[in-house]
């Protein structure tokens, strides 16, 4: 019977130390303010102050590796050009005890109206690389923590029903008027008996209430031409 094979139990020193920056990192609130946006973000100078003495006490280093780069330029409306620019980068996580690493690949991007769309786009990376390796939290609280109270009584709202304008009937105006219109029409000056049909067709009822107080002058002066 062959003795089955064993293996060294030693662990890389890199896991040590990743183990080790995490029980030592706290929780890093969100201090920055996008006035753009309107969001709240953890900056990578707030990271890097409190990252840096923890990296240093564990031994580890960070070395990066840009493996694609792609800058796209765009017209905006409000401020001319903007340059986007877009990368795949790697993060050796290294020990400097026994040279041992983890590598996480990271896609980043980042616009500017200037030149610095390209180190945006590496801070970026970095930033949110540190934040998924190291599950750093934030120290808000969390919406799911929160309970609603619904024991007491709930009233049930029914939707208002907008109320229905009320439509007025001016056909008795418009017949009125037309009909003062068909019996005086050869009283009429010509420009007259083709002006009041085209009024009457537009339904413009306060017109058509003029032309029927012009015309009504007519029945209590038959005698006007």
């Amino acid at each position: 019977m062959e003795d089955t094979p064993t293996y060294g139990t030693k662990v890389p020193a890199i896991y040590q130390s990743l183990k080790g920056i995490m029980d030592d990192i706290t929780p890093i609130a969100k201090e920055g303010w996008n006035a753009f946006h309107k969001f709240k973000f953890r900056s990578i100078d707030q990271l890097m102050d409190q990252i840096h003495p923890i990296f240093k006490k564990y031994d580890v280093i960070i070395l990066s590796t840009l493996h694609s780069h792609e800058i796209l330029e765009r017209e905006t409306n409000r401020e001319g050009k903007q340059y986007y620019s877009n990368m795949v980068i790697s993060y050796d996580l290294t020990s400097t005890i026994d040279g041992s690493k983890v590598t996480c690949l990271v896609a980043a991007g980042a616009a500017d109206n200037g030149d610095k769309h390209f180190s945006k786009a590496l801070s970026m990376g970095l930033k949110y690389m540190l934040n998924q390796m190291f599950l750093i939290p934030t120290g808000d609280p969390d919406p799911d923590s929160e309970v609603h109270d619904n024991s007491g009584s709930y009233k049930e709202e029914k939707p208002k029903v907008p109320e229905a304008k009320k439509v007025e009937n001016n056909e008795p105006i418009f017949a009125k008027c037309n009909e003062l219109y068909t019996k005086h029409r050869d009283q009429l000056r010509p420009a007259e008996v083709t002006s009041i049909p085209e009024v009457l067709k537009g339904k413009d009822v306060e017109r058509v209430k003029k032309i029927i107080a012009f015309l009504e002058t007519f029945e209590n002066d038959p005698n006007r031409v």
